[in-house]
């Protein structure tokens, strides 16, 4: 599994809403995805908890593509989230608006500019590309916590632990086929955009990985744990992990519980000895 690279974040807050945005300054850093991920930080997030999203955003990077192509083509789940919060003209005009005036309230996009009529604006096309680039480099905090919940949501539907109607739950199918987007080969010319793998997109590679290996989810057997999980984590060598006759979801819970037990046999043969005495 490729490692996802993310840079420093930043958030914005002002009169057009919440915004986050990656700093270009930044070197991007290169992170290795545990393995099972999606069957522990992922489904472990509660997105009720903003400082937890906060610092799984700050950890992981952005979950989305600013293009939306790791959705859906027709209606896409940006704009039934946008029919839900209102008529979908209306909510997908209210983003683009937002996104142009966190631009300008952040100093990338000329305000003066934008007033100009049409035809002036057209006749300077690179000033145009670039502002649209520096708009596009913002994202809501609502079309984060969407990718985060759909994330979550074929996670439940591949480990059968979802109460959706069957329909959501084909959806949810169709939006982890989608998600595999960016590792799908394909034909670039020039210099067209192309999608940097998310977090998002390694959750879905991983559940689609277990999947085709058939690989068998197992309930860690450490008391204070009782995690899922596919292959044990620690210790692995040349990068391969155990997955046979685990009892355990990491060395660290194996060996927590293996002094647990010896503790109780410990105090059972304590127990023995005064009894005898």
């Amino acid at each position: 599994m490729p490692p996802i690279e993310r840079r420093e974040l930043h958030a914005h807050t002002g009169e057009s809403g919440i915004w986050l945005y990656e700093d270009l300054d930044v070197e991007p850093v290169q992170e290795d995805v545990p393995v099972d991920f999606y069957l522990r930080e992922a489904r472990d997030l509660d997105l009720d908890d903003m400082s937890a999203v906060a610092g799984f955003l700050d950890a992981w990077g952005l979950p989305v593509d600013p293009l939306n192509r790791d959705l859906l083509g027709g209606e896409s789940r940006s704009e039934s989230w946008a029919r839900d919060t209102g008529t979908l003209a209306d909510s997908v005009r209210d983003l683009s608006d937002g996104r142009t005036a966190a631009a300008v309230e952040l100093g990338w996009v000329d305000e003066d500019w934008r007033t100009l009529p049409l035809a002036q604006r057209l006749a300077d096309p690179a000033r145009g590309h670039a502002e649209a680039a520096a708009e596009r480099r913002l994202v809501n905090l609502g079309e984060v916590t969407l990718r985060l919940f759909v994330m979550q949501g074929f996670i439940d539907v591949v480990m059968g632990d979802s109460n959706q109607h069957p329909d959501d739950d084909a959806r949810l199918i169709d939006d982890l086929n989608a998600a595999l987007n960016p590792f799908m080969p394909r034909v670039v010319w020039g210099e067209q955009y192309t999608s940097r793998p998310t977090i998002y997109n390694v959750v879905a590679a991983q559940i689609i990985n277990d999947l085709y290996d058939g690989a068998t989810i197992s309930t860690c057997l450490n008391e204070t744990c009782g995690r899922k999980f596919t292959k044990q984590r620690g210790r692995a060598e040349y990068g391969v992990h155990r997955s046979k006759g685990v009892l355990y979801c990491s060395k660290t819970c194996a060996k927590a519980q293996a002094q647990r037990e010896l503790r109780r046999r410990r105090r059972t043969d304590k127990g023995n000895h005064h009894g005898e005495a």
